[in-house]
C-alpha cells in the first residue's frame, strides 16, 4: 500500500501537467471556433452593396451631390475606424481592468493611493465602460489625463494581477501602454472626427441651398446615414477578421512550439475555415 501510494504521489504532478495542457488549449481553441462562428455570418458587405446600389438607382441628375457625398463619408469613416479600432485595442486591458474594479469594488486599489488619484480612477472607470466611450467621450477628454489615469490602472499591481489571470497562457500578453503613440493616434482620430463634423455640416447646407423641401431632405439624409453606417459595420468586420487571423496564428505558433519541445515533433496547425 506504501508503494501504491508513493506511485500515486509521483504520477500527480504529470497528471496536473497534462491538465493544464488540455486547459491551456483548449480555451483559445475554443474561442477560436465562436469567433469564427460569429463572423461566418457577418453579412455587412453584402447589405452595405445592396444599400449603396438601391442609392445610386434613385440618385439622378442633381442628386449626383448624394453619391459623392456618400463616397467622401466612407473615405472619412474608413480612416476614422481605423483610429478607432487602434485606440480601442490599445484600451481594452483598461476596460477589463475598470470592469474588475466596477463588479468586485475597490479591494484592488492600492492602499496608499491618494484620495484624489483615486477620485480622478473612479470616474474614469464609469467612462471607460460606456458603449459610445470612442464615440462620444473620447473627442472631449485631454490625451494627458487619458494617460495619466491610465497609468494609474498600471500602477495598481494587485488589479493587474487579477486582469493577467484571465489572459491564455502562451497566446494573449500584457503590454503597458505607449503613450507617446496613444496621444498620436487620438489626435488623428479626433482631427478625422472634427472632419467628418465639418463635411456633414457642410452638405446640410447644400441640400438647404438646393431648396429642397424638409421631408425630401431629411430622407435623403436618412439615406445617406443608412448606407454609411452600414459600411462603418462592415468596416469593422475586416477589423474583427483581422483578430480572428492574429488569434489563430498565435494558437498556431503555440501548438508548433509545445509538440517540438515535448515531443521533438515538427507540427503545423491548419484552419478548415481557410483565414
Amino acid at each position: 500500500m506504501i508503494e501504491l501510494q508513493k506511485r500515486a504521489e509521483l504520477s500527480v504532478p504529470l497528471l496536473k501537467y497534462i491538465r493544464d495542457c488540455k486547459i491551456m488549449f483548449r480555451t483559445p481553441i475554443k474561442k477560436l471556433q465562436e469567433e469564427i462562428q460569429s463572423f461566418s455570418n457577418n453579412k455587412s458587405f453584402e447589405e452595405f452593396e445592396n444599400l449603396m446600389e438601391d442609392v445610386k438607382n434613385r440618385s439622378k441628375g442633381s442628386m449626383k451631390f448624394k453619391i459623392d457625398f456618400v463616397n467622401k463619408m466612407i473615405d472619412l469613416v474608413k480612416e476614422a475606424s481605423q483610429y478607432q479600432f487602434e485606440i480601442n485595442k490599445m484600451l481594452n486591458p483598461y476596460c477589463a481592468m475598470a470592469n474588475s474594479i466596477k463588479t468586485k469594488g475597490k479591494k484592488f486599489l492600492n492602499e496608499n493611493m491618494k484620495s484624489t488619484d483615486q477620485a480622478k480612477l473612479l470616474k474614469f472607470v464609469s467612462l471607460l465602460l460606456r458603449q459610445d466611450f470612442s464615440n462620444t467621450m473620447l473627442p472631449t477628454i485631454e490625451v494627458n489625463e487619458m494617460a495619466y489615469i491610465i497609468k494609474l490602472f498600471e500602477s495598481q499591481t494587485s488589479l493587474v494581477n487579477e486582469y493577467k489571470k484571465s489572459l491564455s497562457k502562451g497566446i494573449d500578453e500584457f503590454h503597458y501602454l505607449n503613450p507617446v503613440e496613444f496621444e498620436i493616434t487620438v489626435e488623428k482620430y479626433k482631427l478625422v472626427m472634427a472632419e467628418i463634423n465639418n463635411f456633414q455640416e457642410f452638405v446640410q447646407k447644400s441640400f438647404e441651398a438646393m431648396k429642397l423641401n424638409k421631408d425630401s431632405m431629411n430622407q435623403i439624409l436618412k439615406d445617406i446615414k443608412k448606407v454609411v453606417d452600414k459600411y462603418k459595420e462592415y468596416q469593422n468586420g475586416i477589423f474583427y477578421y483581422q483578430e480572428i487571423l492574429e488569434h489563430f496564428q498565435k494558437i498556431r505558433n503555440l501548438v508548433a512550439k509545445f509538440c517540438f519541445s515535448e515531443f521533438d515533433m515538427k507540427v503545423e496547425l491548419m484552419c478548415e475555415y481557410n483565414l
